[in-house]
């Protein structure tokens, strides 16, 4: 079974390949809860096996009940990131065995 701890190290690699030298300017640690909520929700079965588009409305539902004190709106190019470059290429896998 995968758990957040097994599986961090992919989205950290993958956020240092997507932002490159501007991850120098923002810690890992500022972005890893966005990474984080993308790779649970998917297996949350309300968004399980969607397309960003077809699962981005409930995600930023559900960010905004999470995290009422980050604009979705600067959370969402990483939320998106993380939807679609899950670990192995199977984010809703992934989250199930977590």
């Amino acid at each position: 079974m995968s758990t957040w701890e097994t599986i961090a190290d992919h989205y950290r690699q993958k956020w240092e390949e997507h932002y490159g030298a501007t991850a120098a300017g923002a810690p890992w640690e500022r972005y890893e809860p966005r990474y984080r909520f993308a790779w649970e929700m998917g297996g949350d079965p309300e968004v399980q096996g969607k397309s960003w588009i077809m699962a981005q409305p409930a995600l930023r539902r559900k960010w905004e009940e999470r995290f009422p004190d980050q604009a979705w709106d600067q959370a969402s190019d990483t939320v998106r990131h993380g939807w679609e470059h899950a670990a192995d290429g199977d984010i809703q896998r992934a989250a199930r065995a977590a």
